[in-house]
């Protein structure tokens, strides 16, 4: 991971080296369609270094540790570095006569050649207004990328958040499985705790059948012996006496 982050930060190196010369060696290039392509290229070059800043950007935000912190810390230089070059090619552009400014060389009108002071105060007012539409494309730039970060950092929480949910779901159906299996073990249970207890009152039944059954047979054997006994061991009556 960190070799793709060295391959950006080298492209950087080398765009922001040719930007930079760019904008060093523009006041030298002819007016005209020259000029305005050696512009065009150098925009086209900064757009390129940003996109690589952000490139570098996503591959930090994906590491950890020590190594995240000091890559931060570098990348944070080099978005300031492409703040420089911002400012120093509006610098560059704004410093050449454009509009009024080039009708007005070309013209010549005042005395001497010199341009009249309705079109120098016309072309520092237009002048002062791309400056600050230049400002506020660059504060937008900023903007912007400030909320891709948070979209990113965003887009990381929700990943997280899902991967929880997913294992919790994963968890509350294991829990589910095992609660169904416990349900059927407990009627499973209840169907036992049932037999048993009919089996206990069936047996209570037999014992107490047995017991009067018992007592029953006591209870005959002691009328036997009290009562059938008395009759039989009773003796004779005598005789009555004769006529002699």
């Amino acid at each position: 991971m960190t070799e793709m982050f060295d391959n950006y930060e080298q492209e950087f190196k080398n765009m922001t080296a040719t930007v930079g010369a760019n904008i060093q060696s523009l006041p030298g290039v002819p007016r005209g369609d020259d000029r305005d392509k050696a512009m065009t290229t150098i925009q086209k070059e900064i757009t390129e270094a940003e996109s690589l800043v952000q490139q570098m950007d996503l591959e930090v935000r994906s590491m950890t540790g020590a190594t995240r912190s000091e890559l931060q810390s570098r990348v944070r230089g080099y978005k300031s570095t492409l703040q420089d070059l911002r400012t120093r090619f509006t610098e560059a552009r704004a410093a050449f006569p454009t509009g009024i400014a080039a009708r007005q060389e070309l013209l010549g009108s005042g005395p001497g050649g010199r341009p009249s002071p309705e079109l120098t105060a016309e072309a520092q007012t237009q002048r002062q207004r791309l400056l600050a539409q230049t400002d506020a494309l660059g504060k937008t730039s900023t903007r912007l990328e400030e909320t891709h970060r948070i979209c990113l950092e965003t887009e990381e929480i929700g990943s997280s958040i899902l991967s929880d949910l997913g294992q919790q779901r994963e968890t509350l159906e294991g829990t589910r499985d095992r609660l169904r299996g416990a349900d059927v073990d407990l009627a499973r249970s209840r169907r036992i705790l049932k037999s048993m207890a009919r089996r206990a009152m069936a047996n209570k039944f037999i014992m107490v059948g047995i017991i009067i059954t018992l007592i029953g047979f006591i209870a005959l054997i002691v009328y036997i012996q009290w009562f059938a006994g008395d009759g039989e061991d009773k003796p004779d009556a005598p005789a009555p006496a004769g006529g002699d």
